[in-house]
């Protein structure tokens, strides 16, 4: 146990050590930081700051919740330091590889949103992982995830999807928001029994047939499709639906669901 130095050998980033300093430095004659502060530490912010490397967390062994988006990051390493992390929230940043988070077992809550990644492989052994962001990505496959049997809600618009084979086991899946991507076929999700509320916003889909199966669901949007028909027979035919919007009128006069709300507070809410 010490005091951390502002080098080579504590935190070198002069910028992120005074962030630090200020959060959790003490004493009686100017602050300090030293690792037994830190050593305790459980939810960690830090935003906006150019950080690009995740190697100070070496300090910070009791992490369960990491939130490091819009900085610089181009590499995860480092993660192994916090074993116990459970929720991550690393947008924002120019990662082209995710591979160290192979090893953050522990994840419940992972946000990878607006991150240029095309590999994600890695979330493969994130088996507890409950909920999973990861918007305006390069994303063409999510076929990795298929054993991900925990997930609960899934935000995946504006990649390149085109296959919702990979859901076939995820049958705690309650939410799901895939628009903007190049789906077709939508059998994939049909027979998730707690699906509630589904977002498929622009895609290539031509027909609901299927839906009226879901008697549970409660949101549905579909709009900028290639519907096939009358669109008033699919409006009978899901009149169960609380809010079904198949057109632009639809979505201006009915009220959003709010699919890009924080994860950690939803995940807050299910632990409580």
């Amino acid at each position: 146990m010490g005091i951390i130095t502002n080098d080579a050998y504590g935190i070198e980033d002069p910028q992120l050590y005074e962030l630090l300093l200020e959060k959790f430095g003490n004493g009686m004659f100017g602050k300090k930081l030293r690792d037994e502060a830190l050593a305790e530490v459980k939810e960690l912010t830090i935003v906006n700051t150019q950080i690009s490397d995740l190697s100070f967390l070496r300090f910070f062994p009791a992490l369960v919740q990491l939130d490091v988006h819009s900085n610089a990051l181009m590499s995860l390493m480092g993660l192994g330091f916090v074993p116990q992390l459970r929720r991550l929230k690393i947008c924002d940043n120019p990662l082209f590889k995710i591979t160290s988070l192979r090893d953050c077992v522990n994840l419940e809550v992972l946000d990878i949103s607006n991150c240029p990644i095309m590999d994600i492989s890695p979330l493969a052994h994130l088996t507890n992982l409950k909920l999973l962001r990861a918007s305006s990505c390069r994303i063409s496959s999510l076929e990795p995830l298929a054993e991900l049997t925990n997930l609960e809600l899934l935000v995946a618009d504006h990649n390149d999807i085109n296959d919702l084979n990979f859901m076939r086991h995820m049958e705690l899946l309650s939410e799901v928001d895939l628009g903007f991507n190049h789906i077709e076929n939508v059998i994939g999700l049909l027979r998730l029994p707690m699906l509630t509320r589904i977002n498929l916003e622009y895609n290539h889909i031509d027909t609901l047939r299927g839906f009226q199966t879901m008697e549970d669901l409660c949101y549905l949007n579909v709009r900028g499709n290639e519907l096939h028909g009358d669109l008033n027979v699919w409006y009978d035919t899901l009149f169960f639906v609380e809010q079904l919007i198949l057109t632009e009128d639809d979505y201006r006069y009915q009220t959003d669901e709010d699919f890009e709300a924080s994860l950690y507070e939803y995940a807050k809410e299910k632990d409580a």
